[in-house]
């Protein structure tokens, strides 16, 4: 009887784990380095120094265990300027790191306003750093991950890439540019602007026309823009075209009427409001 019972306490121990478990590991989908990069909000790697177990009113917890970690910063390559340590859950269950002092790290995670401790766990991608990811290597993530950051530096598209999608070209000329389009100062030239329906899906592609009182046009195409581009003359044969490549980057592009030539491409970097907060060179830095 004892066997019996011995047995069958085995097979109900079993099939509560079958049952239970499922529910109480940690679960989410694998996602490439890119991904988890774009939604993370502090991404960095990191040597462990110390680790305490906090919570259930043991120093900084709030009733929850939970694993703080102290660290050295080895590299930067989102936000993390200030951040001081991490904090992730006790056990792997609820998708935390066993973090162990001398160890290095990828870090992604959170940062809460005003706060400089990062919460991370498995599911945002952290993970040592011997680790790779589904579609990079462990050996390439550092370089990968740099390319991102450069990236965040250098929206997208970058001022570099840019001339690639501005196309200045002569065109037979439209007899109705005279009278539909906006006078230069001295009235010898005009132009106008054909932009895309703002329903119209990507790629958008508007074309200022410049009729020069010739047997050719000028017609320059703006491949790409995220909204409707505007122009204006700044004197008898400058025109200046500003195009909006995407909430915020936008450029100043200088067209010479009389040479048919793009003298210059200013870009610069704009904020939630839609102001300048900085404009950048060939390279994507900001300038001084």
């Amino acid at each position: 009887m004892a066997a019996e019972r011995r047995a069958a306490d085995a097979i109900v121990a079993a099939l509560l784990a079958l049952c239970v478990s499922p529910a109480w590991a940690c679960r989410c989908a694998p996602q490439t380095l890119a991904e988890y990069f774009q939604r993370a909000g502090v991404v960095m790697q990191v040597r462990v120094e110390q680790v305490e177990i906090m919570g259930n009113g043991v120093g900084d917890g709030d009733g929850h265990a939970h694993r703080r970690a102290q660290f050295t910063r080895l590299q930067d390559y989102k936000n993390a300027a200030g951040v001081d340590s991490l904090r992730t859950a006790l056990d792997g269950a609820a998708c935390g790191l066993a973090l162990q002092p001398g160890a290095r790290y990828w870090i992604f995670g959170t940062l809460a306003p005003g706060s400089t401790q990062v919460r991370t766990g498995s599911c945002d991608g952290s993970r040592p750093i011997d680790q790779g990811f589904t579609d990079v290597a462990a050996d390439a993530v550092h370089e990968v991950l740099l390319e991102q950051r450069r990236a965040l530096d250098c929206p997208s598209p970058a001022p570099a890439e840019i001339a690639a999608r501005l196309q200045l070209t002569a065109v037979p000329r439209a007899e109705t540019a005279i009278t539909t389009g906006e006078r230069s100062p001295n009235g010898a030239y005009a132009f106008w602007i054909e932009n895309p329906s703002p329903v119209q899906r990507p790629p958008r592609i508007a074309k200022l026309l410049i009729d020069r009182e010739r047997e050719e046009q000028l017609e320059l195409r703006l491949h790409g823009i995220a909204a409707a581009a505007s122009a204006q003359w700044v004197n008898e044969k400058l025109v200046l075209v500003r195009v909006p490549w995407s909430r915020h980057l936008r450029s100043d592009v200088l067209v010479d009427v009389e040479r048919a030539a793009i003298l210059s491409v200013d870009s610069a970097r704009l904020d939630e409001t839609g102001r300048v907060r900085d404009w950048l060179d060939a390279d994507c830095r900001r300038q001084p």
